[in-house]
């Protein structure tokens, strides 16, 4: 009898195990129906083999020479101007630019993430002190048939370790996710770099500028004065009209509502220098200087692919493509079936003393295998939507480099336009200059009248004014022109 029911038990428990395995079977099956293999490579994009405005080397003091070497941005690029005055402005600006701190704490917290994500792919160990006291002794509901009420206490100490098997990688694919997450914050943290440096270049060549457009504002004035009193001088002569002085007194008072204008915009140049620093513009100090102290500086676009490996907006854009990409495995592993163990021991008795005993000392071995077989589409659909997911990477990767190339491009056609600009309206300032100092001797002399005296005050002024302009736009379509060329390695290494 006793033997039937032995055996009995055994089928029992042989059948429940088919039964288990038969289960396991029906769930690896859907989800290896479900899953297809991904690729974990970066998509070639179309570049063009060179750039359509690089041809002739505008921003170069020097002509080119017959097959020129290519020139990528120095990492320190604000240098290539040469003034001690900007480089002191930037280094505080990297030390206290509150924008940049903020990515800097963004990246130890992609990093500390990354090393979250990371920690489960290996067995955690704790260990347990745990004391407790319950009444009554014999647990809830005793009947007392004793005088004295006695309560149980218990005394356990223990270490306990558990383990997630990373049987189908899916541990070790969210780490590379993340870890990838955790570099697309450094480089986003260099993209914020990169465009604080060039704001704040741009802000102090705005300042130049504004500061020397004070100047020409200043020298009007000053021309306007001169004339206003040789015209009074000739009208007391009876060679002048009423009219023709009432005309100079409306060029004085244009011209002096013309010099807050600049000294407005100089200001709040300034202002945003000290924003851009992290600091208030009372503690800014700024030597000034003009225009002409900045040396254009040198710099040739390169060929199109080195884009890649430079801008770190595109090497942010492909690091969280990856990212998405590893995120796809993290989905499809999670249809597979899971595997863990865990243990404990120690030992737990009535007091400390009887922890020393061999008797007190307990384990437990437990080890799982899971296996989804109805969740209602919840993990092929986590499926589908880390694919999408790693489908608009993709496109926003690719985006992101078209719109890097077209960057370039308006930056080498500014720079380009700006430089010719700027030689031609050089030249027209110094025969602006000459005009005036013609027309000027020759209106004391009697030989021209007064609309061509004022003619020419005029053509000075504007032509002074727009040239200023131009050279500070020719400068800030260099910085443009670093900024869009990544300006931030001298020797970039794809991949890394």
């Amino acid at each position: 009898m006793k033997d039937r029911h032995t055996a009995s038990k055994a089928a029992i428990h042989r059948g429940a195990w088919r039964f288990g395995v038969a289960l396991l079977g029906c769930g690896l099956l859907t989800a290896c129906a479900a899953v297809e293999d991904t690729e974990r490579e970066v998509p070639n994009v179309a570049l063009p083999s060179a750039f359509k405005h690089a041809d002739e080397p505008a921003a170069a003091a020097e002509p080119a020479a017959a097959e020129p070497a290519v020139q990528t941005p120095q990492s320190e690029w604000w240098k290539t101007f040469h003034s001690e005055e900007l480089d002191r402005l930037v280094a505080a600006a990297l030390a206290n630019n509150h924008d940049l701190k903020v990515a800097i704490a963004r990246v130890t917290q992609a990093d500390a993430q990354a090393g979250v994500t990371g920690a489960a792919q290996y067995p955690t160990l704790d260990a347990s002190f745990k004391h407790s006291s319950t009444a009554p002794s014999g647990g809830v509901g005793t009947v007392i048939d004793t005088v004295k009420y006695e309560q149980q206490r218990t005394i356990q100490a223990s270490l306990k370790t558990a383990w997630e098997i990373d049987l189908w990688g899916k541990n070790a694919y969210a780490a590379e996710s993340a870890l990838a997450l955790a570099q697309a914050s450094v480089h986003f943290r260099e993209a914020v770099a990169l465009t604080l440096v060039s704001d704040l270049t741009k802000s102090y060549i705005d300042f130049l500028a504004e500061s020397d457009r004070v100047r020409v504002a200043e020298n009007n004035l000053a021309n306007a004065r001169s004339a206003l009193g040789a015209i009074t001088t000739r009208m007391e002569r009876g060679d002048a009209t009423i009219i023709e002085v009432q005309q100079q007194e409306t060029a004085v008072a244009n011209a002096e509502a013309n010099v807050p204008v600049h000294l407005l915009l100089r200001a709040k140049a300034f202002n945003k220098l000290a924003a851009l620093m992290g600091s208030t513009p009372a503690e800014l100090s700024l030597t000034g200087g003009t225009l002409a102290n900045l040396e254009p500086p040198k710099v040739a676009a390169g060929i199109p692919s080195q884009l890649i490996c430079r801008r770190p907006d595109i090497r942010r854009a492909e690091a969280n493509m990856l990212s998405a990409n590893a995120d796809i495995d993290v989905a499809r592993a999670k249809m597979y079936p899971n595997l863990s163990f865990s243990a404990e021991g120690g030992k737990g008795g009535y007091s400390f003393a009887s922890l020393m005993t061999p008797q007190t000392m307990f384990y437990s071995l437990i080890g799982e295998l899971t296996q989804s077989i109805f969740d209602a589409g919840k993990n092929a659909n986590g499926v589908r939507q880390s694919r999408a997911r790693y489908k608009e990477m993709l496109e926003t990767y690719r985006q992101v480099i078209t719109e890097a190339v077209h960057d370039v491009e308006d930056a080498l056609a500014s720079l380009k336009i700006t430089s010719d600009q700027q030689k031609s309206l050089a030249r027209a300032a110094g025969h602006a200059r000459r005009a005036y100092e013609l027309s000027s001797k020759s209106y004391d002399r009697g030989a021209v009248d007064y609309t061509t005296l004022l003619e020419t005050q005029r053509t000075l002024f504007n032509t002074e004014d727009t040239e200023t302009s131009i050279r500070a736009d020719r400068l800030k379509a260099a910085v443009d022109l670093f900024k869009a060329l990544g300006g931030g390695l001298e020797e970039p290494h794809c991949g890394e």
